[in-house]
């Protein structure tokens, strides 16, 4: 297996450098880092798809609701209200005169909730209502969302994408079964998980929280950091409330540690109709680059290409000083890269139909 240990000397033995000289290194380090950001967001690699499960949250009417007219605040008589699920839910109250959907903008308790516009109803108890939730947001890691198929039961569902007016916008006037999924371009979240502390050995791609939830606050893609180490990991999975795996080894050993689990963008996905039961959907599509930051780190395309992450490594660090050899190391690499995406295609031929994206075509 070639590590990114390896594929650093590898490159410094054929460009007669010092492998051990820290700064040579570090440079080397981000060249392969560079060479496969490019490649691997150039091509849609076989090895690039996931699959990523989504349960729907089914309707909710149980119990009441008190809410006062001009006010924002409900109150409801059970425990309704999850803060994981519920922010951004739609809810109306089914008796009143004043017929209106709201939005849930923020989850304060299991039994209390802020809505947006403020309540127009009269002023009450006891009033029933609807609680049902559209809107699900994707793993980040996601990053070619023209790919994305969405699955249900045996039924493959296209997702469509937002447009200027769509008729999904409206409030949920029908329950069932997903029948119609649409992709939304909600951008810039800004959302940061910090609660509890981790643990995990250095080397390791496990952490272990306490007083953690993560089942309901971190998805793949998800940027992770530790204090006191200066690298962001990526989340590869969520394993259970306590447990994350992550894309990168841990370069530092943490101790009941501090930490930031942070999403800066992200992508909803709308399900029509809304809820009745906890469906489970199945999204795949093509995911994003996790960078190698440990020293035994590897991917995907090391493991099955390392001849061409070395090429490309190699003219990028001759690059950076003179060499009369740049031009002809520059060809060698684009022809290996060209036999590993040629050996995917024949692999893997429905899948990859098109190519995504090419850094060297973008600017003709």
């Amino acid at each position: 297996m070639l590590s990114l240990t390896n594929a650093i000397s590898r490159v410094a033995s054929r460009l007669n450098k010092n492998a051990s000289d820290s700064t040579v290194a570090a440079r080397i380090k981000n060249h392969i880092n560079d060479v496969c950001l490019e490649k691997w967001h150039g091509y849609a690699w076989s090895f690039r798809y996931r699959e990523y499960g989504i349960t729907l949250s089914p309707r909710v009417t149980s119990g009441t609701m008190t809410a006062t007219n001009g006010s924002a605040t409900i109150t409801a008589s059970g425990t309704p209200f999850d803060s994981s699920v519920h922010a951004g839910a739609w809810i109306r109250f089914t008796g009143d005169t004043v017929q209106a959907w709201y939005r849930v903008r923020t989850v304060s308790s299991s039994s209390v909730a802020l809505i947006e516009p403020v309540y127009q109803g009269t002023t009450g108890s006891g009033k029933s209502y609807e609680l049902v939730k559209t809107d699900y947001l994707l793993p980040l890691e996601l990053s070619d969302l023209g790919s994305v198929r969405v699955t249900f039961d045996s039924t493959v569902i296209t997702p469509s994408h937002q447009l200027q007016s769509d008729r999904h916008d409206f409030p949920p006037l029908a329950n069932g079964s997903p029948l119609d999924v649409r992709i939304l371009n909600q951008s810039l979240i800004y959302s940061t998980y910090t609660t509890g502390t981790v643990s995990g050995s250095s080397g390791s791609a496990t952490l272990t929280g306490v007083g953690t939830s993560w089942l309901s606050n971190v998805t793949p893609g998800d940027e992770l950091v530790i204090s006191g180490d200066s690298n962001t990991y990526k989340v590869y999975n969520v394993d259970s409330d306590t447990q994350i795996t992550l894309y990168n080894k841990l370069s530092a050993a943490a101790s009941g540690a501090a930490y930031t689990i942070s999403r800066q963008y992200g992508k909803v996905l709308r399900v029509w109709p809304a809820s009745d039961q906890p469906y489970v959907l199945f999204v795949k599509g093509l995911r994003a680059y996790s960078p190698l930051v440990n020293n035994s780190d590897t991917n995907e395309l090391l493991l099955r290409y390392p001849h061409a992450v070395i090429e490309g490594a190699v003219w990028r660090e001759a690059g950076s000083s003179p060499d009369p050899r740049e031009d002809s190391l520059h060809q060698k690499s684009e022809l290996m890269w060209a036999k590993a995406q040629s050996e995917d295609e024949q692999l893997f031929p429905i899948e990859n139909q098109r190519p995504i994206w090419d850094s060297r075509q973008a600017g003709r």
